[in-house]
Parts: C-alpha cells; structure tokens; sequence
C-alpha cells in the first residue's frame, strides 16, 4: 500500500482532534486509537509492535484494540463518523 502508519496517525489526529499518542484513556481517544489500529492493519503491512510504537503502545495492546474494535465500537456513532471521515482522507492519499 501507498500509505505510512505516521500519515494514518496524522489523519485520526487531524479529523479526531486527539492526540492518539497519549497515555490517556479517555473513551474518546480509545476510540479514536482502536481506529488508528484498525486501519493501520487494514492498510500497511506492518507488525502489530511496529503499529504500536507510533502510538507508545505494545502490540498486546493493537492485538487488543483491533478485537474490541470490531466487537464493541464499529458500530458506536462517534466512532462511525470518524472512520467515515477518516476513510475519505485515506483514499485520496492512496490514489495519487
């Protein structure tokens, strides 16, 4: 893929408004983390240790997320229009 887990992270920042690098664990900075996992996996082929780093987290932690994101938040609203948002800023950056 076209992308880097740095420009995945810069978009949830940039739409989410949160800095995902944080130790906070605030629902919403969750959220928007589980997404940055999400689509780092979706998108790169990077290791889970490799994706948590950018964000100082463990790849315990990705592996984690990425379970609860499909479990528990894929659905929530806030979450729903981030990842739609987010998915736009993606795409136009892998079609160049």
């Amino acid at each position: 893929m076209d992308i880097e887990l740095g420009q995945i992270r810069n978009i949830i920042e940039k739409v989410s408004g949160l800095n995902i690098g944080t130790k906070y664990r605030k629902r919403e900075r969750v959220l928007a983390r589980s997404l940055y996992y999400f689509f780092a996996k979706k998108y790169t082929n990077n290791t889970n240790e490799a994706i948590g780093k950018i964000v100082n987290r463990s790849h315990c932690s990705v592996l984690h997320m990425i379970t609860q994101y499909h479990e528990y938040y894929s659905f929530q609203d806030y979450t729903v229009k981030l990842r739609a948002n987010c998915e736009k800023m993606i795409a136009k950056i892998i079609k160049k």
